[in-house]
């Protein structure tokens, strides 16, 4: 059977998304950990979500991201909070977007995941550690 990776939060769309190519892929779900405050919640989703669809679940740890992050996601910012009336103030998006970001982490997520991808033969023993 063909691999697929997928970044792996354990949220709706990872999960749908994983789930669809499942029927075609064996799937290698990768949670990244990034000290973002809701990792407990993302890795029991992952792990339980990946045990009962049979993906194999990988954990990377990625401390170096949250020493140069000034993000509300893993700082002791509070998270802003936005209700539905919310989305349509660019001003009040626009600081929302900017207190939760970090810095180039679904580029560092997605260049992970393909250097595992290409390089899946000698990553397995690194990863073993991980699961």
């Amino acid at each position: 059977m063909k691999k697929a990776i997928a970044v792996f939060s354990g949220g709706l769309d990872c999960t749908v998304a994983a789930s669809v190519y499942a029927k075609d892929y064996e799937i290698h779900a990768i949670t990244f950990n990034y000290g973002q405050k809701g990792f407990d919640q993302e890795l029991k989703a992952s792990r339980e979500i990946s045990e009962k669809m049979g993906f194999k679940h990988y954990v990377i740890d990625l401390d170096w991201l949250a020493e140069i992050s000034t993000s509300s996601l893993n700082t002791s910012e509070d998270i802003p909070e936005v209700d539905f009336n919310d989305l349509d103030d660019a001003e009040k998006s626009a600081q929302t977007a900017s207190s939760v970001w970090v810095p180039a982490r679904n580029t560092v997520f997605t260049s992970i995941a393909a250097s595992y991808a290409d390089f899946s033969r000698q990553f397995k023993r690194v990863f073993r550690k991980f699961q």
